[in-house]
């Protein structure tokens, strides 16, 4: 589930890095799903809090998000696998009602290991390097883990999907693109010309979704309703109509809102549908922005964080996600990795319109059925190569 506090995290993350003249990307469902895990290991107010922010009563919600959870395909299309990992010093044993709420979530690794002795970083890195397919290379850098940690919290996640409607790649032309600044960059822009696509025009913005091939298959959250369901994946691609305007879209946009009965979406015949191809990581710290938006007890050095590991005086030290995204003719391709420690310390003819991306704009990759939102990110620069 993906809660308003995660979006508000998301949005504060992209503003920043908006502010540094960088393109970002992050994942609100990779932020959600490291707060339930942090969640099931708190007690008292530490919990209260954080209950607050996933918007559950109890705990037993938490367990129920998580069991939830469609992430991981079984050969259906898009490719989805998401996971979730914690390293737990071998000085502070499990405890029992963690090692029950991870028995609810699948694909979750538990690993007892020694941070003073044992090289860690490399362990995790390897872990986040293989359940992204290679894309997030280096999840904790060198000296990231302190020797007294208790515990690495982790989850991965990876995305890899191809258009339903593909760019024919000799119709990709560099072209130019207007920055924040005013100034002219030349990006590779991929080009269509007369398909239907959905598409909405609202106050200060456009947006056109762009679905990606699906087939029917397996998921955790099927088994819950009891039937196969066809998963469902696109990308929005939100273009404001001031070729400035994308801090002002970003600032008053309500993303909780989004998708509502007020965005609704045409379907309209695309001539042309012009995009730029993008490919960039992104990192960012978290624990700063989530302190600003309320989110303070478990940051604190408290005796509430004990429902995962035998001890007491825990707090999260840092929390912090890696993020990458390649979008090209073919489909798209992307993956996020989370870390956080605790330490001791329709039949009609459609409309033709023109939708082209030649100014900073922002994107989502959504799954359709459970409105999960996967990925959000901005482009403000994309590179000029092409491939």
């Amino acid at each position: 589930m993906i809660t308003n506090f995660s979006l508000a995290v998301t949005k504060r993350i992209l503003l920043e890095k908006l502010g540094k003249g960088v393109n970002a990307i992050c994942s609100p469902f990779s932020i959600s799903a490291i707060l339930n895990s942090l969640a099931a290991g708190a007690e008292g107010v530490t919990l209260k809090q954080l209950l607050s922010v996933l918007e559950c009563r109890s705990l037993n919600d938490i367990t129920k998000t998580m069991s939830l959870q469609f992430m991981s395909s079984n050969g259906g299309k898009p490719t989805i696998y998401f996971t979730n990992g914690v390293w737990i010093s071998k000085l502070f044993p499990l405890k029992p009602s963690y090692r029950d709420f991870i028995k609810t979530v699948e694909n979750f690794k538990v690993e007892e290991v020694d941070f003073q002795n044992e090289a860690v970083e490399e362990k995790i890195n390897l872990w986040a390097k293989q359940a992204t397919k290679g894309l997030i290379k280096n999840l904790f850098p060198s000296g990231t883990i302190p020797k007294d940690a208790i515990s690495v919290i982790s989850n991965a996640l990876y995305f890899k999907g191809d258009w339903k409607i593909s760019f024919d790649v000799s119709r990709t032309r560099e072209e130019d693109f207007r920055l924040l600044s005013g100034q002219i960059a030349r990006a590779s822009f991929m080009n269509q010309w007369d398909n239907y696509y959905d598409f909405g025009s609202f106050e200060g913005y456009k947006v056109v979704k762009m679905c990606y091939k699906n087939s029917i298959g397996t998921n955790n959250l099927t088994t819950a309703i009891n039937s196969q369901q066809e998963r469902c994946f696109s990308m929005y691609v939100f273009l404001p109509d001031e070729k400035d305007g994308l801090p002002n879209l970003l600032e008053n946009i309500k993303f909780q809102n989004l998708f509502n009965e007020q965005m609704k979406l045409d379907k309209v015949t695309m001539s042309p549908l012009s995009i730029p191809k993008f490919k960039f990581s992104c990192g960012c710290e978290l624990s700063g922005i989530m302190k600003k938006l309320g989110l303070t007890l478990p940051f604190e050095h408290n005796n509430e964080l004990t429902r995962m590991v035998y001890g007491s005086n825990f707090e999260v030290t840092s929390m912090f996600q890696k993020s990458y995204i390649e979008t090209n003719e073919k489909g798209t391709e992307a993956a996020a990795a989370f870390g956080g420690m605790l330490c001791s310390a329709s039949l009609y003819n459609p409309p033709l319109v023109k939708f082209v991306a030649d100014h900073p704009f922002m994107f989502i990759i959504r799954e359709e059925f459970t409105g999960c939102i996967l990925f959000m990110g901005t482009i403000i620069n994309p590179p000029p190569v092409i491939d």
